[in-house]
């Protein structure tokens, strides 16, 4: 690359001796290759920010400007990031997104980045602005398709019906798959010590506790979702929990101040509702209404009977269909014998 800046040029460019100087060190720093380092020293030592425009008196050339930004735009300070035009540097801000200042993160910006990025981790997620997160369907609608593959996507789920449900209510139920979602991956597993602060750390302290808003309780999900198979089914473990609470000698304890908000959930259990159950879900459901009807929770000794009938039944449907299938299996293994 050619050294294209002259003295003369800029004396001509620089406003003080002193602009003067930085950028001639700028322009030695990029032509000479010196190490990267050494750029945070002299912004160390200057007594007033390198910005935006300075940089683009030192390198008025496009290219030695796009080079000397990529090489260098790791060190630059939150001063620095924040006096350039990102707008017209798109490869730039998708290359370095999180050193872009929120205030200058547009959702297309936000959008391509989670396009492109291989893995979506915590560090992603918090790198993306919560108010442009909260107006933008098209970005929750994409996070959440990436975060079934993803190793964080407890994680991402539930901050993501922390952040945005509120503000996207339609978004969350008129689609029951992202209310399920959000229930398969609900992080409630200690009702006492709900999140981490690591964990929702973008979150003021209180709003990290989403157990305790009413939104995140079954008797004040929307009427359509409290009758959903799909939902009833999927909110099954937070009701086994709340149930069978281990408590401080490890014997289980019932959680009566969190099921209270989940009264409804024993409304819904009908017969068409347990027949539709898997194994695992039958068994959980039976825990559960022996004990709530043992400790008179919600389930009478007539209800009991009826549910504890109906599971029953369902219990023993599957284990017919599993002695049906085992068969099939050993006539096929005979067949080839």
């Amino acid at each position: 690359m050619k050294y294209t800046s002259t003295l003369r040029q800029n004396i001509k460019a620089a406003k003080d001796p002193r602009e003067l100087y930085l950028i001639g060190y700028l322009q030695e720093l990029h032509f000479n290759k010196y190490n990267r380092e050494k750029y945070q020293l002299i912004d160390g030592l200057s007594s007033w920010s390198i910005d935006f425009k300075l940089i683009k008196k030192a390198f008025p050339d496009d290219a030695d400007l796009n080079i000397f930004l990529l090489k260098t735009i790791s060190r630059f300070k939150s001063h620095t990031l924040k006096t350039i035009p990102w707008e017209k540097y798109d490869d730039l801000a998708l290359k370095f997104f999180k050193k872009v200042p929120w205030r200058q993160k547009s959702e297309k910006l936000c959008i391509d980045f989670i396009k492109t990025t291989k893995s979506i981790d915590i560090s992603v997620y918090k790198s993306i602005p919560k108010p442009i997160l909260k107006k933008s369907e098209p970005l929750i609608r994409l996070l959440l398709s990436r975060c079934k593959k993803e190793d964080y996507k407890s994680f991402i789920v539930n901050s993501l019906f922390l952040d945005t449900y509120e503000a996207n209510k339609k978004l969350w139920t008129s689609n029951s798959k992202y209310f399920v979602l959000w229930l398969e991956h609900r992080d409630d597993s200690n009702p006492y010590n709900m999140t981490h602060e690591w964990e929702f750390s973008s979150q003021p302290f209180d709003s990290r506790h989403w157990m305790i808003k009413d939104f995140a309780k079954f008797n004040f999900f929307p009427e359509e979702l409290k009758k959903s198979k799909k939902i009833i089914r999927a909110i099954i473990p937070t009701i086994e929990r709340y149930i069978t609470f281990p408590g401080k000698d490890k014997t289980p304890q019932i959680l009566h101040e969190y099921l209270q908000d989940y009264s409804d959930f024993f409304k819904m259990l009908d017969k068409d509702l347990l027949m539709s159950l898997n194994h695992t879900e039958a068994i959980s459901i039976m825990n559960i209404i022996e004990i709530a009807h043992k400790n008179n929770i919600f389930i009478d000794t007539f209800t009991y009977a009826f549910l504890k009938r109906c599971i029953g039944e369902r219990k023993n449907s599957l284990l017919a269909k599993a002695h049906m299938k085992l068969k099939r299996i050993k006539d096929r293994v005979c067949d080839t014998n």
